[in-house]
């Protein structure tokens, strides 16, 4: 068994203990890894505010007829929309007494706290909102980018077959017409419940299952984290409700992923630590409608 204090450096000792951690959960956030920016600098522990400029087509669009004898082109007007991202790092430590620590057992707590913190990580991903409740940046849930289109219906989650494939198909042809691409669709609530009920025309098969298979272009991703972050807000929560995500018009700002900042072992105090931590994220939209939520509140 290996002894602590043969395993090399600390970066090295850093590098294994990230290497051989297996996360319990999928973390939210990979799905949407493709578009992702790392804002990583030489010091993730600097808190500071990241702004980008995307471009926004304003007025109409509308090309006009050229020929030879009239060259004359119509124009239109961009401008542009400031975004911010909120970085900042969460960060924790371990200590624990001991003279001759055996890498065993000090992997074992590394991986049951990296667990543990990826769930929080995840969380804040989708809340966009850090470990006290306080906004700080655009999440999947929650967002106030200014391309966000967030819907409240005053009226009860529908139910049956016809209508959730109505609403979903209805809406998708809406979306698809300012924002074209494969669609991840996330509910929560009633709206999810009446999704897993199976059909009265085909008992095999869920709602969802139908849906899935018959309207192009929508997934719904499975994963662990609820989908709300653990919102407790009735007004952004509701009876239930769903969101429409176009990832391809998504851009996740990240810097550091849950992981090992720093361990070690202090001969002098007889103790070993570890500093465990991530940095915040947050969900850019690149086009209006990339980022689609309703909810329902009766």
């Amino acid at each position: 068994m290996d002894n602590f204090n043969n395993l090399g450096s600390t970066q090295n000792m850093n590098e294994r203990l990230n290497s051989e951690w297996i996360a319990n959960i999928p973390a939210t956030y990979s799905l949407f890894l493709d578009n992702a920016v790392n804002e990583s600098t030489d010091d993730d522990l600097e808190q500071i505010v990241v702004n980008t400029k995307t471009v926004g087509t304003l007025g109409e669009v509308i090309a006009a007829p050229v020929s030879d004898q009239s060259t004359e082109l119509n124009n239109f007007k961009t401008g542009t929309k400031t975004k911010s991202y909120n970085k900042y790092l969460n960060a924790i430590t371990w200590h624990k007494k001991g003279l001759n620590p055996t890498y065993a057992n000090f992997s074992s707590i590394s991986n049951q706290a990296l667990n543990k913190l990826l769930s929080q990580e995840d969380a804040e991903f989708i809340s966009g909102k850090d470990s006290n409740g306080v906004m700080q940046n655009n999440g999947l849930f929650n967002s106030l980018d200014p391309d966000a289109v967030i819907e409240t219906e005053a009226t009860a989650t529908p139910t049956t077959l016809g209508a959730l494939y109505d609403e979903l198909e209805g809406k998708l042809e809406d979306i698809n017409k300012v924002c074209p691409g494969q669609k991840y669709v996330f509910t929560w609530g009633e709206f999810k419940k009446a999704l897993r009920t199976f059909s009265d025309t085909n008992s095999e098969k869920t709602i969802q299952n139908i849906i899935e298979t018959n309207i192009d272009g929508i997934l719904f991703p499975k994963i662990i984290t609820d989908i709300t972050g653990g919102d407790t807000n009735a007004q952004s929560v509701g009876k239930g409700g769903y969101i429409i995500a176009t990832p391809s018009a998504l851009r996740m700002h990240y810097a550091r992923f849950t992981q090992i900042l720093q361990s070690g072992n202090n001969v002098e105090k007889m103790y070993l630590y570890l500093n465990l931590g991530y940095n915040s994220k947050s969900l850019e939209l690149l086009a209006p409608y990339a980022l689609y939520k309703k909810v329902y509140t009766a």
